[in-house]
């Protein structure tokens, strides 16, 4: 189980404008402002769950060739909606290797 926080930020007001460019409905420039930012704490505070299963094996099929086999399971349930939605996920991944020695 894992639990992370990130502490507030404060960013002064400061807006960029790019160029002159205006979208007619919503009257936006491209403005960045860093201040947008600020606030960040109130949605950090990440509670989750992860499973990581790490199963290998290795053979010797002679005294100059070998073979390896991993397998890799990851499970992420998360506790919380956060900024980007349900992180919920599963991830599977199978590894191979021909080993030759010389």
């Amino acid at each position: 189980m894992a639990e992370s926080k990130m502490h507030d930020v404060s960013f002064s007001s400061e807006p960029h404008t790019d160029g002159d460019r205006l979208d007619a409905a919503t009257g936006w420039k491209g403005t960045y402002d860093p201040a947008n930012n600020n606030d960040m704490e109130s949605y950090s505070e990440l509670n989750y769950t992860v499973w990581d299963i790490n199963v290998g094996a290795s053979y010797a099929i002679n005294d100059y060739v070998g073979i390896t086999v991993n397998y890799l399971f990851t499970d992420v349930q998360d506790e919380d909606q956060y900024v980007y939605g349900d992180e919920d996920g599963q991830y599977q991944s199978v590894m191979t290797y021909l080993t030759f020695r010389f």
